[in-house]
């Protein structure tokens, strides 16, 4: 007997190598598959110091990003 055997969807393949990738948060759901980017996301946490203040209403974040949006949204 000769049996053929369909070969795999290249797409799902190479979806399952990049979910073996992925570097995960040990505080949260977020994955990446990027050192730099799970740095970053680290930063968002409670336990890093918040160093942004707005000058208006005097809340606190991690990221001058998050400050910026909430500037332009909550003061504009």
């Amino acid at each position: 007997m000769n049996y053929s055997f369909p070969l795999a969807d290249p797409r799902v393949s190479y979806l399952a190598r990049m979910q073996k990738r992925r570097i995960l948060c040990r505080y949260c759901p977020f994955a990446t598959d990027s050192a730099f980017d799970l740095q970053n996301h680290l930063c968002t946490h409670a336990f890093t110091k918040n160093t942004y203040q707005c000058d208006v209403c005097l809340k606190f974040f991690s990221l001058s990003t998050d400050l910026l949006t909430h500037f332009k949204t909550q003061h504009n």
